[in-house]
């Protein structure tokens, strides 16, 4: 059986992308021979799925690592004692939304952060490094591994990869969630220019050493090969993907045949809604006889501000709010959907889609994807289950809705937006964890590859 040391700095009950990765891989790579054991902080998002708990394989141990940051530490007072206060009290932007917001209080805070993101390096937990590089060479002494797997973000865990692999010889494999270095975030941009030089300089130092790669995208994987000069055979796409069994639903739910629904499933924070609304309400304005029939749905926590945009869109009259639902229950909303709505994250990255996709995906349901161009895009193209038009054109966005309802009307949704099931078969699981098996074999120590003979 060989040995694999995973690291990821969030496990389970956080549901962040992290902890679902780690869930994921620990749950896939388990049944498929795997002894696993996994570094990780305890760290936790606020986003906690008892559920993920429950797949997580009882051999599978996880090493926790503690660390000490003055900054986290500091922010995360601020936030509980921000959160004591009464909303008729705080002012601060980005909480209340007030009309007189703490401007001053908002500088000083937009400046600490950005002395934090210049001084922490390479990311604002920077400081379990060096725990986490102990746990791994103590975890290694007493039992030898054959293959060491680090999953990012944080970008922190590239490092800890780097500097054990280097020192105990195991082969590394690291596991790109998002596209490092070829594209960043306006927090990630709010660090001085040789921040960016050095991560660049980092970058190519991981992928020279690397035994393998694996990142979020083909998109991602070309823009390494062509910037870093990776071999094609050394670096592979590793999406987000969907669970085989992708909703707790006893038996799937369909679409209403009076309404054409269309829902947005999870939360709202960041993503571009607005162009889709002015679309929808010019589309409803040319064809009024329609708007009884029409119902737009919003599932999961959406602020204040996006309610105000269907306000001033006039749009109320159709719009659905059903709150924050549980995991099965989101998972019936999106089955009980006439079709699905795909938004663009305001910091989205056009090499790598979200995890909505996939669950979308996973579905059957057809997909409204209002996206830029790139990985996500393609997906929905090539599935074969959905119209994209790009976020920023309205008029193309109300041309997707005129075909959308034509379908509709005629019956024939389902038949004119019916996805590929071999091609929406490679995104699940399974076959995911499928690959990353063959890689992490390939990789293995050649005591492990041995041992796998004899058995």
């Amino acid at each position: 059986m060989p040995e694999l040391i995973i690291v990821s700095f969030n496990v389970p009950p956080d549901n962040s992308p992290g902890a679902i990765r780690a869930v994921r891989t620990v749950e896939q790579l388990s049944k498929r021979g795997w002894s696993i054991r996994v570094i990780a902080s305890r760290a936790q998002t606020g986003r906690h799925d008892p559920s993920l708990v429950q797949r997580w394989p009882a051999n599978a141990e996880i090493i926790f690592v503690d660390y000490k940051n003055v900054y986290l530490s500091l922010a995360d007072l601020w936030a509980r004692w921000r959160a004591r206060k009464t909303p008729s009290t705080t002012q601060a932007v980005g909480l209340t939304g007030g009309s007189q917001p703490d401007l001053v209080g908002s500088r000083l805070r937009k400046l600490i952060s950005r002395l934090a993101y210049s001084y922490y390096y390479p990311d604002l937990v920077s400081s379990w490094i060096r725990p986490a590089v102990q746990a791994v060479i103590s975890a290694h002494r007493q039992n030898p591994a054959d293959v060491l797997f680090t999953t990012a973000g944080p970008w922190s865990t590239l490092f800890i990869g780097h500097h054990t692999s280097r020192q105990t010889g195991l082969p590394w494999v690291p596991d790109y969630r998002d596209p490092w270095t070829l594209t960043y975030s306006a927090v990630e941009l709010m660090r001085p220019t040789r921040r960016i030089d050095q991560d660049r300089a980092w970058q190519q130092r991981f992928l020279d050493q690397c035994a393998q790669a694996m990142v979020v995208s083909e998109e991602v994987r070309e823009g390494y090969i062509a910037q870093y000069h990776v071999p094609p055979d050394k670096i592979h796409a590793l999406p987000i993907g969907f669970d085989d069994v992708s909703g707790t639903a006893a038996q799937p739910c369909y679409p209403s045949s009076e309404h054409l629904t269309i829902s947005y499933v999870g939360n709202m924070a960041l993503n571009i809604l607005d162009p889709f609304l002015q679309a929808l309400a010019e589309w409803l304005t040319a064809h009024p006889d329609r708007r009884d029939r029409i119902r737009l749905r919003f599932v999961g926590e959406i602020g204040a501000n996006y309610r105000s945009q269907v306000t001033a869109r006039q749009l109320d009259d159709i719009t659905h709010y059903a709150g924050v639902v549980g995991r099965s229950e989101s998972w019936e909303e999106i089955c009980s959907s006439t079709v699905l709505l795909l938004l663009r994250y305001a910091t989205e990255k056009a090499y790598c889609p979200g995890s909505k996709l996939y669950s979308y995906l996973a579905s059957g349901r057809p997909v409204l994807a209002v996206i830029p161009p790139g990985s996500g895009a393609r997906i929905v193209r090539e599935s074969g289950q959905g119209i994209v038009a790009p976020y920023d054109d309205v008029p193309a966005i109300r041309q997707a809705l005129d075909r959308l309802w034509a379908a509709w009307s005629a019956g024939t949704l389902e038949q004119q937006f019916s996805q590929k099931p071999a091609y929406v078969n490679q995104y699940t699981q399974s076959a995911l964890m499928a690959k990353l098996d063959q890689v992490l074999r390939a990789v293995c120590l050649p005591a492990a590859q041995d041992r796998e003979q004899v058995r």
